[in-house]
Formats: structure tokens, C-alpha cells, sequence
């Protein structure tokens, strides 16, 4: 079995012991721009990748996308360098407008994937959320 990871941690397992990649599509985050050669095991996808698609490009700033295509050019110039958007959306997002909303983000992106903020957040912004709650008032120790 060999286990392929993205550069944002999320594994896939193939079964055949034998498979050959003809083609690695490496997804790059300019909210994270120089994660894609500072991390393992993304530093290694992007340096093998046949193509870079860096996403968020249309909410995330021009410097970090810049950022990422100079280093897939300097580190793999075969590589194709393609640029995604990545729109956040809710389904009933009626629901979020005036609200107090609690944010149960994605683990990762948060815990080690250095952000301060994740997808929640921006559409709690984007609806027109009143208020963010923090939860950790109300923690208790185990």
C-alpha cells in the first residue's frame, strides 16, 4: 500500500504497490505561502508536482501568490503554475446574518497549519455575522 499525501496533510492510500504517478497536481495556499518548502511532506509534493494549483487567488494577497509561483519556477520550472479560486459559501446563509455564530473550524489549518482564522470565519464575515463567540470561557478541565 502507498500512502499519497497533499501538501495540506489529507492522504490518500493505493493499493497496488506498483503504481506510478503520470501526473501530480499540488495544491499550494498563499494564506500559508512558504509552507510549500518549509513542511513536510508538502515540501516534497511540491517539488515533484507536474503542476502547482494555487488556490485562494481570489481572496488571498498578490505578494503570497507571488511568493508561491517564484519558488514552484526556482525549485520546478517544468512545473505548471495555475491559479484557482476558492469561494466560500454557505448553504442557508440567512441563517448567519445579525447572529452570534460559533466557529468549529478545520483542526488542522488552525492547530499546526499556523492560521489564525479558517473558512468559518470568513463566511461569519462574509453573511454579515454579528457576533464571533469564544468558547473559552466556558471550558472546563477535564
Amino acid at each position: 500500500r502507498r500512502r499519497l499525501m497533499s501538501s495540506s496533510g489529507t492522504v490518500a492510500t493505493t493499493t497496488s504497490p506498483s503504481t506510478r504517478l503520470s501526473l501530480l497536481v499540488c495544491v499550494a495556499d498563499p494564506l500559508r505561502s512558504g509552507h510549500e518548502v518549509m513542511y513536510y511532506p508538502g515540501n516534497v509534493n511540491f517539488r515533484i508536482a507536474n503542476i502547482i494549483l494555487i488556490n485562494k487567488a481570489n481572496t488571498a494577497p498578490a505578494a503570497a501568490i507571488e511568493s508561491i509561483k517564484e519558488n514552484a519556477h526556482k525549485l520546478i520550472p517544468h512545473a505548471k503554475v495555475i491559479l484557482g479560486c476558492s469561494e466560500v459559501t454557505a448553504d442557508h446563509p440567512e441563517v448567519i446574518r445579525g447572529k452570534k455564530v460559533l466557529l468549529i473550524d478545520d483542526g488542522p489549518t488552525l492547530t499546526h497549519g499556523e492560521m489564525a482564522f479558517g473558512a468559518g470565519k470568513v463566511a461569519a464575515d462574509k453573511y454579515g455575522a454579528a457576533e464571533i463567540v469564544d468558547p473559552r470561557p466556558a471550558a472546563t478541565a477535564p
